[in-house]
């Protein structure tokens, strides 16, 4: 968003505008993603894959197995 030298707000109304497959789910609008930043509502897992799918940064920090905790991660073999 800052490369493109958007907002958040710009960036939510561009991509919700394009109405492609890679727009916002319905409901992820610009007010909400303030109310989760702030911490009054949860991120839930559909928005969680929309971010991943648009950003490599987000998908990569999910892959990587060192993100997540222990008891997520697949049991070591000795």
């Amino acid at each position: 968003m800052l490369a493109l030298g958007l907002s958040l707000e710009d960036f939510v109304t561009r991509e919700n505008a394009a109405e492609s497959e890679n727009s916002f789910p319905p409901g992820l609008t610009y007010d909400r993603l303030v109310r989760i930043q702030r911490g009054e509502t949860l991120m839930q897992l559909a928005d969680l894959v929309s971010w991943a799918r648009r950003f490599d940064t987000v998908r990569a920090i999910l892959t990587d197995e060192r993100n997540w905790p222990a008891g997520c991660r697949e049991q070591e073999q000795p």
